[in-house]
């Protein structure tokens, strides 16, 4: 029987889809952590570096050649490894920053996947190449994720603020010949949110194995009034509402990081009628939640500081110094958003239980983990949900 994982999960939720028998163990796994108020998470990405061989007009921690952190060396970072997955910790992502410029970065893939855990790495895709795609394919991964962030040469080169546009397909192509799953991943932003339709066909041109749409998160150069409204956050979230079920058969189209994106999809779906998506959405959501952070789901800084999602950049205390498995039953901000002490109109939401807004946006915006979510515009009405 296949594995899955978190990010499969959310495809799970996908409407007008047909539950596979595979899906029955994560689900079971999923709701026993609930039921024991999450004591691990399933999955954990890692900020490598912030260094970067790019400077993306949305990125939240403002990555760059010139960028400076405090990486942990080689063995450091093979001790941290080993620590999460002794914890339990299900999967590993490489994130950035762009993970590939750490010289070392292969070798700490291989002691993941040699932990146990599973790893999927999250890259611009600049500098890929055919031996480092081979060598990703011969280390048994199972997902690539290739940021492209735009549907044409033109957008990607303005966020991007490069013009490798036709070496990012060149390399995507090399990836699909040697049979690597990709991700191909959009940041949803200003610049480039009325062309999610055409990024979802690119995904369709390329036979990838899923289209991933991401919220920007407003931190760094993402204040720049690069968030879309929260009007346009609705209307984008029926977009991939649509798309998603129209091509359940074809492609996979998930959503990430948009906690509202599960209050949508119930609405959408019990307009249509659409009784046993609505149901299956409706009990899911109650266990995977909305925004996982703190749950299901953690981040790591290069320095090896846990934090609640890599998007919510508070620290609670160092890996390798306290322990993981202290910082997180122990921390005050962990236990706070595990248990879901909102403010404002989240905490009044008949959908918190399955939504409770996003931690890391109302931090970026109001300076204020706990409070609503300021990127949705929903009001919420006195009651439960029918």
């Amino acid at each position: 029987m296949k594995e899955l994982y978190l990010d499969d999960m959310v495809g799970l939720m996908r409407p007008g889809i047909k539950i596979p028998l595979s899906a029955i163990k994560l689900m079971r796994q999923v709701r026993a952590l609930k039921k024991k108020n999450y004591p691990v998470p399933l999955m954990a990405v890692w900020i490598l570096t912030y260094k970067c061989n790019f400077r993306c007009s949305h990125c939240y921690i403002e990555g760059s050649p010139e960028s400076q952190s405090e990486e942990l060396p080689t063995r450091d970072a093979k001790q941290l490894i080993s620590i999460l997955a002794d914890a339990g910790v299900r999967g590993l992502t490489f994130s950035g920053g762009e993970p590939l410029v750490r010289e070392d970065f292969l070798e700490l893939v291989g002691h993941v996947k040699a932990s146990g855990m599973e790893p999927i790495i999250m890259t611009n895709g600049a500098l890929l190449n055919t031996k480092i795609l081979e060598d990703l394919k011969t280390l048994g991964i199972r997902r690539l994720g290739i940021s492209l962030d735009g549907a044409t040469e033109e957008t990607y080169n303005r966020i991007r603020q490069t013009d490798g546009y036709d070496l990012i397909m060149s390399n995507l192509a090399e990836a699909q010949r040697l049979g690597l799953s990709i991700l191909l991943c959009m940041t949803i932003q200003r610049d480039n949110f009325r062309e999610v339709n055409n990024f979802i066909d690119l995904g369709l041109k390329f036979g990838v194995a899923r289209v991933v749409l991401r919220d920007i998160i407003p931190y760094g150069r993402a204040m720049k009034n690069n968030d879309i409204s929260p009007v346009e956050r609705e209307e984008l979230l029926k977009v991939y509402y649509k798309r998603s079920k129209d091509l359940r058969d074809v492609m996979e189209v998930t959503i990430c990081d948009a906690a509202p994106w599960l209050r949508i999809m119930l609405e959408l779906s019990k307009e249509e009628g659409a009784i046993l998506d609505h149901m299956r959405i409706r009990l899911m959501g109650k266990f995977m939640r909305g925004c996982p952070a703190a749950a299901l789901f953690c981040g790591v800084s290069p320095e090896g500081n846990l934090l609640p999602c890599p998007f919510l950049l508070i620290s609670v205390g160092n890996i390798l110094k306290e322990g993981f498995t202290e910082l997180w039953h122990n921390s005050e901000v962990m236990k706070n958003i595990r248990n879901q002490d909102i403010k404002g109109k989240c905490k009044i939401c008949e959908y918190m239980e399955v939504c409770g807004g996003c931690r890391a946006r109302a931090y970026g915006y109001v300076g204020d983990y706990l409070a609503a979510d300021p990127g949705c515009n929903y009001a919420p009405k006195k009651g439960k949900e029918k």
